[in-house]
């Protein structure tokens, strides 16, 4: 199920993105993704995002980022989660969903953040992976 439309996605919003339907090695399933680009740019309906695995990078690189918990509120907070800085994409909102429990009411739907500093250093691995660093 898309996003309602009346939500936009913050920066740093985990969210859950459906890949199915690109082709191999691009992502082709379901994952967590931390939205990058700001708010203010998503009037066309859509936004970039970097995908959330908890698959370790081999070898790890500068632009792979392991979070220091796992952003993911349907899983263990102690999984470990790499950022795959490499694998940026600019999807329509039309791909994302939020996350969601049943309850007895229904289901109640989140939309976590990611911490400041994990934040960042995704920021900085995306720098380093396009080459955009500044010394």
């Amino acid at each position: 199920m898309p996003l309602h439309p009346s939500y936009f996605p913050k920066q740093s919003h985990i969210l859950k993105c459906d890949f199915r339907g690109l082709i191999v090695p691009e992502m082709v399933k379901v994952r967590p993704v931390v939205i990058i680009s700001p708010s203010s740019r998503h009037g066309s309906k859509l936004c970039t995002v970097v995908p959330l695995s908890t698959t370790a990078p081999n070898p790890a690189m500068a632009w792979h980022v392991k979070l220091s918990r796992n952003p993911n509120p349907l899983e263990t907070e102690t999984l470990e989660v790499w950022a795959k800085c490499n694998m940026i994409y600019t999807v329509s909102f039309e791909r994302l969903d939020k996350f969601h429990r049943k309850t007895r009411n229904g289901r109640e739907y989140l939309s976590p953040s990611m911490n400041s500093d994990d934040f960042s250093r995704v920021l900085s691995g995306v720098q380093s992976y396009l080459g955009f660093l500044t010394e």
